[in-house]
């Protein structure tokens, strides 16, 4: 579980490490329409960085039409082939934010308690990639929020496929993550007003990079339209958010299974 800006899996189990890319699209809009419909569960820190974990349950809702998709995880948007390899993918989506307290449905931890809710903010990504081969592709992304200012959060990843053989696919991803000086201090900083509610010492984040992440999934392909995914999420912290009082520890781990039905 990353920055809830950049949410993990995106890439693994709803692409499929096809990569989104399609250089066969016939038309932006396309002439048929994939449906993916399924559950996923989340075994995840209650925050980056917290020492505390939970389970939460999350739909997995995957249109495809062309270029155009929506996407429970993504949001909406398009992917295009460019030229020569490259590919460009915008979309629109939701950061949830985070809570000052427990909560199911989004991060958060009453140990946070004092430091005051982040709000949540309509957001937009934007992807620029290259696909070496159907194997292997690099991209990295922007995501800028619309409605409120969480700050710029930014990504680098490679993705691949380690091995594949009938109806079994084992996929990596992974991502060097940044975020502006606003995004860091919002996540990971402490203000002198949260200092002052909560007790936490003032902390100030700096813009750069906050963290490296590790994806290792399995895909399963049970019949043409039933298939699982079982991936894990390994995320590292580094000073910039490492260091921040809010930090339980720098080691992050995210188990999720997911089982869904295409059609």
């Amino acid at each position: 579980m990353k920055n809830p800006l950049i949410l993990s899996i995106s890439i693994l189990s709803i692409c499929g490490i096809s990569f989104c890319a399609q250089a066969g699209q016939e038309s932006f809009f396309g002439d048929h329409t994939d449906v993916t419909l399924g559950a996923a569960g989340e075994y995840a820190p209650r925050y980056l960085g917290s020492s505390e974990s939970e389970f939460r349950l999350m739909p997995v809702i995957q249109l495809q039409r062309g270029a155009m998709f929506v996407d429970s995880t993504k949001g909406v948007g398009y992917d295009l082939p460019i030229v020569g390899g490259f590919y460009l993918e915008h979309s629109l989506g939701f950061s949830f934010g985070r809570s000052e307290q427990n909560n199911l449905w989004r991060d958060g931890s009453n140990n946070l308690r004092g430091m005051g809710d982040i709000k949540g903010a309509l957001n937009t990504s934007f992807s620029l990639g290259y696909q070496f081969s159907p194997q292997l592709a690099a991209d990295v992304m922007a995501t800028l929020p619309l409605t409120a200012s969480q700050g710029v959060a930014y990504q680098a990843t490679v993705q691949g496929i380690l091995w594949q053989k009938n109806a079994d696919e084992i996929d990596f991803e992974t991502d060097i993550l940044f975020g502006d000086h606003r995004n860091n201090m919002l996540f990971y900083g402490v203000s002198a007003e949260q200092s002052a509610d909560s007790n936490f010492k003032q902390y100030n984040a700096a813009g750069g990079l906050y963290g490296e992440s590790l994806i290792l999934s399995w895909n399963h392909q049970f019949s043409k339209s039933w298939k699982t995914v079982v991936a894990v999420d390994y995320t590292y912290l580094n000073d910039k958010a490492a260091n921040s009082p809010i930090i339980d520890q720098r080691n992050n781990v995210t188990e999720t299974l997911e089982v869904a039905y295409s059609f």
